[in-house]
């Protein structure tokens, strides 16, 4: 009896386990590699924060597109300290956001991982960048809305240039 609960124990662990989200740990070279895990493919970077009331506006309009373009590229960066993942975990599930790639600021200063991002960014929430198939690099401050996103989709699937593409 004991090895049986033993056994239904170990099974049921094992399956909470996968249904955990893993944050990876985002620093001052994390957009290199991006940009090298995603070779000229586009992708979308939203960063975002628990105390961010935006933000939570914006994952409904995020988790609404991810559901209906589930191959394209959404990463997730939450811009809280690391002492907050378990938060930060909860509010990517609960807004059906894990299966994104997701990421949290490591313990480097703040400013210099938002610097490697871009010099212009200052910290305003929420910030998002929709890079092209050659990386190229459009920001947004503020909430996307599904125009936007919709647009960005359009764009990734037809191809179009950049120059003549208002996001």
């Amino acid at each position: 009896m004991i090895n049986k609960l033993l056994l239904c124990s170990l099974f049921l662990c094992q399956i909470s386990l996968a249904d955990t989200l893993t944050l990876k740990q985002w620093d001052s070279n994390s957009l290199r590699q991006l940009s090298m895990h995603y070779h000229q493919q586009p992708f979308l970077l939203v960063f975002w924060s628990l105390d961010c009331p935006a933000c939570y506006k914006e994952f409904d309009t995020l988790s609404r597109w991810k559901r209906g373009y589930p191959g394209s590229h959404l990463i997730i960066v939450s811009t809280d300290s690391l002492a907050m993942a378990s938060e930060v975990q909860d509010v990517l599930i609960e807004y059906q956001l894990n299966q994104s790639d997701t990421w949290i600021f490591a313990n480097e200063p703040t400013a210099k991982i938002r610097n490697s991002i871009d010099s212009k960014w200052f910290g305003e929430l929420p910030r998002s960048y929709f890079f092209d198939a050659q990386h190229q690099p459009h920001s947004h401050s503020g909430t996307l809305t599904t125009d936007q996103l919709n647009n960005w989709q359009t764009f990734i699937t037809t191809k179009e240039t950049v120059t003549t593409h208002e996001y």
